[in-house]
Formats: structure tokens, sequence, C-alpha cells
């Protein structure tokens, strides 16, 4: 068992005044397992995790004990789609340009990506995948879960 820390820094210099403003996050998650790689992906949709209520074995985690996920976008200058389903069968796309990351923290019961429902039943994330918008995409995975 280990701690996984993980730090979000905003800063931006006021125009008005001079001033700075920023903002510092930080998040201690207690993991057991993590996944990190960096894979190179084209612009077939290829899976780069998935999880499942009870199995947790190589690339599946276990949907009740993922604490943290992070995607990152290590090409220059191209873009990467990711697609993330639910256990429900909704899914949701998100755009990350060159050099930028997309984050889940958690992914029990985490979302519903049904339109115009406010009071929506939400599902694990139960799959994460992606497809560059050119060859020779590099994605770094990093995938952090608990045992418990």
């Amino acid at each position: 068992m280990a701690t996984l820390t993980t730090t979000i820094t905003e800063s931006i210099p006021d125009l008005v005044d001079g001033t700075t403003r920023s903002n510092v996050i930080s998040e201690d998650y207690t993991v057991d397992d993590i996944l990190e790689r960096i894979v190179t992906i084209g612009t077939a949709e290829v899976t780069l995790y998935t999880t499942h209520a009870t199995v947790a074995q190589g690339g599946v985690f276990n949907d009740n004990f993922v604490k943290y996920a992070r995607i990152s976008n290590m090409h220059a200058s191209q873009t990467l789609t990711i697609r993330v389903t639910n256990a429900g069968a909704d899914e949701a796309l998100f755009k990350i340009k060159a050099g930028e990351s997309f984050i889940l923290n958690g992914h029990d019961d985490m979302c519903s990506f049904n339109e115009g429902t406010a009071n929506a039943t939400l599902h694990a994330i139960s799959s994460v995948k992606a497809a560059g918008s050119g060859a020779g995409t590099p994605v770094e995975i990093f995938v952090a879960s608990s045992n418990s």
C-alpha cells in the first residue's frame, strides 16, 4: 500500500492591479496497484483500459476501487479523442489537444451521459478508449487503484 499525491497548481497574473491569482489543490489517495505506460496509437480507436465490478487483472480494474486516472496526449501537434463509456452503455467523447491531459477521479457511480435528465442514474465507468488525429500519437496512461 502506498500514497499517491496529486497536485494541481493554477496561477495567473491579474492584469487589472498586477497581483497574481493562484490556487493549489492537492489530494492523497491510498493505492495498491498502478498501471503506467506509454502507447503509440493511430486513427483507429483502441482500448486504453477497462473496469469490471469484481475482476482486476492486467489492464482491467475493479470499478469500485479506481482512485485516479490520467490520460495525457504527448504529441506536439495532433489531437486525441477519448471515449468514456459507462456501465449503462452511455458514452461521451472528449478532445484532448497536444500536450494536454484528461483526469478522472474515481470510477464507481461516476457518470451519466443522458442528455436532458436532471436526475439521471449514475453508472460506473466501464471503459476508456482513444484515437489519434493522425498516425503515431503517443499517449501516456496512468491509473491508480486500491484493493478495497
